[in-house]
């Protein structure tokens, strides 16, 4: 090219192009990257969905929410058999699919003052009944003859 308002066309051309293409690279960096870095994917669970993971329909993959925190109860259960073999896996497993906010209530007396002087408006205390179908009683005195509670 030996004309100089060719050769500048070309550069503007290329300048130009170089820019779209830069633009382009950062719009699919805003789209692809940018936000899943500032939005990561929560793993939610509704409750059909949670319904869907317990003991009978996937036994190797049992879930229950607390408070709205959903626990993997065959990590659960396996640690406990291993640590504390006194409750069987099994009825460990069987709150899965459900909500079990009920088996582990607020300790109001650990909250009295809170940290600002007063309890929190969201703790409330329920009165309704929460009776535990796997509940069993252990008689856990030294008088009784109740083998469970030998560490061997």
């Amino acid at each position: 090219m030996k004309r100089e308002d060719v050769c500048q066309a070309w550069r503007e051309k290329f300048a130009l192009n170089v820019i779209i293409w830069f633009i382009c690279a950062c719009v699919v960096f805003v789209i692809a990257v940018l936000g899943v870095v500032i939005c990561p994917t929560e793993h939610v669970f509704n409750t059909s969905e949670l319904a869907s993971h317990s003991y009978s329909n996937l036994a190797n993959n049992v879930y229950a929410a607390i408070r709205g925190e959903v626990f993997d109860l065959t990590q659960v259960a396996s640690t406990c058999q291993r640590v504390v073999s006194v409750i069987p896996t099994k009825s460990i497993l069987q709150y899965g699919g459900q909500d079990a906010t009920n088996l582990f209530p607020v300790q109001v007396s650990a909250l009295c003052n809170g940290v600002s002087g007063s309890v929190s408006p969201w703790v409330q205390l329920s009165a309704a009944n929460t009776m535990d179908l796997n509940a069993q009683y252990h008689d856990f005195r030294g008088v009784s003859n109740d083998t469970s509670r030998l560490v061997l």
